[in-house]
């Protein structure tokens, strides 16, 4: 229907329809906390890191759909702490768009089932309404299904070689290492998570770990990829609305609380290439960005280590 519409006005639907997504996702999720302060705060640094940032703009300019990805993030992280059906399905409509969406769902939400499947069981939902999407499309996408799982997640090219460029974790070690990594790291805290004796213990320690699990877990799936472009740091952006949410929730000392929120916000101007992290002044190829996710990756992982460790610290003294 759209298509005789030709292809600038279809990019300008595409468009207006992504940042419509995304800021009602947000200004959802800060409403749900009756957090008007920061409503409109939130939303100015969401538009000055996509509009004023070489990575956002970016994005836009190419006509991806990352903005849709990173709001289907958002409200999945946003359901760890608000049990509403209607956003996970949302958030499922809007991943479906991409399958690579499912490297950061798929260990999320795999790790929240774990851990407390009656309270989180209903995250089930954002990869139940993936499948049907891509069920119910399979005809159309069926001839683009090789060159999207191959060549684009799996190889980096429709021509069958193993070539890495952008982000990618390939860039910085053997093939299927870089692959690993995310696997790894959702079975390392699957194993953690599992050894905390106590249903509601598991709860309170995977509600402590949740923002910097999800920020480790999206940097990760970002660099999973053989061909990742720095556009998609946009996802990063994602977690800005849930941060006030964890900041409230999640019942953390001051000063981890202090220590993530900095992190994270530092992280963003980096990836975002904000001003002094301009491209070209710290960081010159794509390789130091390469290195720049992955080290974040590893710091976000220790802080969320830190997390559930310093839940059972408490409870030992208790």
């Amino acid at each position: 229907m759209l298509v005789p519409l030709g292809f600038p006005a279809v990019r300008t639907i595409h468009t207006i329809a992504k940042l419509a997504l995304f800021f009602l996702s947000a200004a959802a999720v800060l409403w749900s906390l009756r957090a008007e302060k920061v409503l409109l705060p939130t939303l100015l640094a969401i538009l000055c890191c996509i509009f004023l940032s070489p990575t956002g703009l970016s994005e836009l300019e190419r006509g991806q759909s990352e903005l849709f990805i990173a709001a289907s993030f958002m409200l999945v992280f946003a359901a760890v702490f608000r049990d509403r059906a209607l956003w996970l399905i949302l958030a499922g409509i809007a991943a479906s768009l991409k399958i690579s969406s499912l490297l950061f769902l798929g260990p999320f939400v795999f790790l929240a089932f774990a851990v407390n499947r009656e309270r989180f069981g209903r995250m089930i939902f954002v990869i139940a309404v993936v499948f049907f999407s891509l069920l119910l499309f399979f005809p159309f996408l069926s001839g683009f299904a090789r060159s999207i799982l191959v060549g684009d997640l799996l190889v980096g090219g429709a021509d069958g070689n193993q070539y890495a460029d952008g982000v990618s974790f390939a860039l910085l070690f053997p093939y299927y290492i870089g692959k690993s990594i995310i696997i790894a790291s959702t079975m390392f805290f699957l194993g953690i998570f599992l050894s905390i004796r106590g249903r509601e213990q598991r709860t309170e320690s995977f509600l402590r770990a949740s923002f910097p699990l999800a920020v480790m877990l999206i940097l990760q799936a970002i660099g999973f990829r053989t061909l990742s472009w720095e556009y998609k740091s946009v996802e990063i952006l994602a977690l800005l609305p849930g941060l006030y949410l964890w900041l409230r929730e999640a019942h953390v000392s001051l000063w981890y609380q202090r220590v993530v929120a900095s992190s994270y916000g530092v992280l963003l101007m980096v990836v975002s290439h904000l001003f002094p992290f301009k491209s070209g002044i710290l960081f010159a190829e794509y390789a130091d960005m390469a290195r720049v996710y992955f080290i974040a990756s590893c710091l976000f992982s220790f802080l969320a280590l830190v997390g559930i460790l310093s839940g059972r610290t408490r409870a030992a003294k208790v």
